[in-house]
């Protein structure tokens, strides 16, 4: 079974982030472990990006892999930068949802765009995965 926690739990959209997390987990023949998406807003995900990563702007996405067996870990993302990226590269703030969701669930699963190879390994994944969900509706 997979258990996914939205934080906050009351977020108006939570039935629908959940389907959409476990659609991109079906995609990847996950059915097992446990994880956490938190949805934050610009200046809550700047100041984890920069007591992480030591990088003073605001981000999309940023994982922290578990190390206890089942548990894959924690994933935080801002929508409000979700929805800039889009207006930039000009697609549906949905369509770049599941391409920053499915990056931060690969990075989980121990992905990661270190060097060249991995780095097109990962991103060939996580374009297959928004490929795959098609035209879903949040």
């Amino acid at each position: 079974m997979v258990k996914i926690l939205l934080i906050p739990e009351q977020h108006p959209q939570q039935k629908n982030y959940q389907e959409l997390i476990r659609s991109i987990l079906s995609h990847l023949n996950i059915s097992h472990g446990e994880m956490s998406i938190s949805i934050l807003n610009e200046q809550q995900i700047k100041s984890y990006n920069y007591r992480y990563r030591q990088v003073n702007s605001p981000t999309d996405v940023i994982s922290f892999p578990s190390e206890i067996e089942g548990d894959w870990g924690d994933i935080l993302i801002c929508p409000e930068i979700i929805k800039e990226n889009a207006k930039r590269f000009n697609i549906n703030f949905t369509q770049e949802l599941i391409r920053v969701i499915a990056h931060g669930i690969l990075h989980l699963l121990g992905y990661n765009h270190d060097n060249r190879l991995n780095k097109s390994k990962m991103f060939k994944l996580q374009e297959e995965i928004v490929k795959n969900m098609g035209d879903w509706i949040l």
